[in-house]
């Protein structure tokens, strides 16, 4: 009887040990080495590395790709959940076309969060700038959409409808505590559509997607309820890739056209 309660107890050690480590690898999707995982838990070194063993070998663990002794969860979705994405500096904005009264210009603050709002007398246009230190989570995005549908309907008695409101620019990002550019100060790469960044941001790396083109709130609120499961902001929101395309190609053409109207231009002086 005492051999089976030792061998028990074991048991329940080894499992309570695994769900310490597990609970570590969920707050790091980015990977995590043995080593901190140990100070983290405050069990040896070596037996983490025999319970991620363990944890590999069922297909629950798995190791970096290039990254030695780096492990992280196996994640089904290779771009992780919409819901793992933060936003800040974003404006909304509406056109209220019966609007005929004077400029109104209010800023508002609601904890770390600080509201910009404008309404344009010659624009018709009603905006709202959101701005926060603390990058806010995108589940409250509707909350941000919420304020600003109240504030147009409290001074215009228009109230701007999902399919009504635009977003006009927006910067996503996620954070990544424990990994660090080495020798090298940001990435970016600039389009004219878009803006993907990744640098240095406090103890660890910040992926961060800056959007310069108007596009419906009701794209994103349409993944929040209906497709949360990957955020793919290039690809899936806005066809970027292929709009850039076209894009550049036109100004390619009307490159072309102006230096050819200069040169005849430069002729004829």
């Amino acid at each position: 009887m005492n051999k089976l309660k030792v061998s028990t107890n074991h048991e329940l050690l080894a499992r309570e040990r695994a769900n310490k480590v597990l609970n570590v690898l969920k707050e790091y999707p980015e990977g995590i080495f043995p080593k901190i995982i140990a100070l983290y838990t405050k069990i040896n070194e070596n037996t983490v590395k025999s319970i991620l063993i363990k944890l590999k070998n069922k297909g629950v663990v798995s190791q970096k790709e290039g990254m030695r002794g780096l492990y992280c969860l196996v994640e089904k979705d290779i771009h992780g959940s919409i819901f793992d994405w933060n936003f800040h500096d974003t404006t909304f904005s509406c056109l209220i076309k019966d609007y005929s009264g004077e400029m109104i210009e209010e800023i508002f603050h609601y904890g770390t969060i600080k509201y910009h709002f404008r309404i344009g007398k010659g624009s018709k246009k009603a905006s709202v700038v959101i701005s926060s230190n603390i990058p806010i989570n995108i589940s409250s995005i509707f909350a941000c959409y919420s304020f600003f549908a109240y504030w147009v309907k409290e001074r215009t008695n228009f109230f701007p409808e999902i399919k009504d409101t635009l977003i006009s620019s927006i910067e996503f990002n996620k954070d990544y505590t424990n990994l660090g550019l080495r020798g090298i100060k940001e990435i970016t790469l600039e389009r004219l559509l878009d803006q993907f960044k990744l640098y240095q941001k406090g103890f660890g790396i910040r992926a961060e997607y800056k959007i310069k083109v108007p596009f419906p709130f009701e794209a994103i609120m349409s993944m929040l309820i209906n497709v949360p499961i990957s955020l793919d902001l290039t690809n899936s929101i806005f066809q970027i890739e292929s709009d850039q395309d076209k894009i550049n190609d036109s100004l390619k053409r009307i490159i072309a056209l102006l230096t050819a109207l200069l040169e005849k231009g430069d002729r004829h002086i």
